[in-house]
């Protein structure tokens, strides 16, 4: 067992929390990867309206009105990724998709708005941008 906080409960005998905690868990992974597909979706949707990716990813569903084409392009490679990778390789994928899609934001706030003499900052920078630009 890998969870290390499911292992403590079977440790300590109470396996049926355990197996609440390990539910949780998975509730949880599913949760996230469902909001990282659909979100990846609107990125290819607005990418293509943008003209870096074919057309075709930016039709709209006529009844639905949502883009149906990028969405489904997604949920199938989620699916057949989450068919062929263990359950903890996943997780550890979203985590370093988490910390890319952070690290990345933050370079665009210290690049796109560096802070000018004389004017005060609506929202102040924080450290971790100024740690950015030599993050590689």
């Amino acid at each position: 067992m890998n969870a290390p906080l499911a292992s403590a409960f079977v440790l300590r005998g109470m396996h049926a929390l355990s197996g609440i905690i390990s539910l949780g868990a998975v509730a949880g992974l599913t949760s996230v990867l469902l909001v990282l597909m659909l979100g990846q979706s609107r990125v290819f949707f607005a990418v293509s309206r943008d003209g870096l990716l074919p057309p075709a990813f930016s039709k709209i569903h006529p009844k639905y009105r949502t883009p149906y084409i990028p969405t489904t392009l997604t949920g199938i490679a989620v699916g057949i990724t989450a068919a062929l990778l263990p359950i903890q390789e996943i997780a550890e994928l979203t985590q370093y998709r988490h910390a890319i899609r952070l690290r990345t934001g933050m370079r665009g706030v210290w690049i796109l708005a560096p802070p000018r003499a004389g004017l005060e900052a609506s929202i102040p920078h924080a450290a971790g941008c100024r740690w950015c630009r030599f993050s590689g």
